[in-house]
């Protein structure tokens, strides 16, 4: 999908009272959501493994390099209760379209970083165990 139709649905969802706004961005499940305090987009990490203590504990791990990298864009990390997923939060400090956009392509790129961050994390992790 070109950016200028994701701009647009973007668009059409902040002028909603209360939208609400669910994507597939490189295979990652994104949505936009009015929530009290303004709005926020969920992203779903994908990992091949369920999330247990494991996956947590080294997840909690890397979140402060997260942080530092990529500063005042920077997702938080939660656990989706429902899904029982790893899932990147980040609220949008106003609602221009342009702005939400900037945010979305911010917050893929942490997610495919996070992905890829964990999978080698917990490869490693394995591997030291079997051993």
């Amino acid at each position: 999908m070109p950016s200028t139709d994701v701009a647009a649905l973007i668009d059409r969802c902040l002028d909603q009272p209360q939208g609400e706004l669910s994507l597939w961005i490189d295979d990652i499940p994104v949505s936009l959501r009015r929530r009290p305090g303004g709005w926020y987009y969920l992203a779903e990490l994908q990992l091949p493994v369920p999330v247990d203590i494991q996956v947590m504990q080294s997840a909690l791990r890397i979140t402060r390099p997260a942080l530092a990298h990529f500063a005042d864009e920077s997702a938080a990390l939660c656990l989706n209760p429902q899904s029982d997923t790893l899932c990147l939060i980040l609220r949008l400090k106003n609602d221009q379209t342009d702005y939400a956009v900037t945010l979305l392509e911010s917050l893929c790129n942490q997610c495919e970083v996070w992905q890829e961050t964990l999978l080698s994390l917990l490869t490693r992790q394995r591997v030291t165990t079997s051993v």
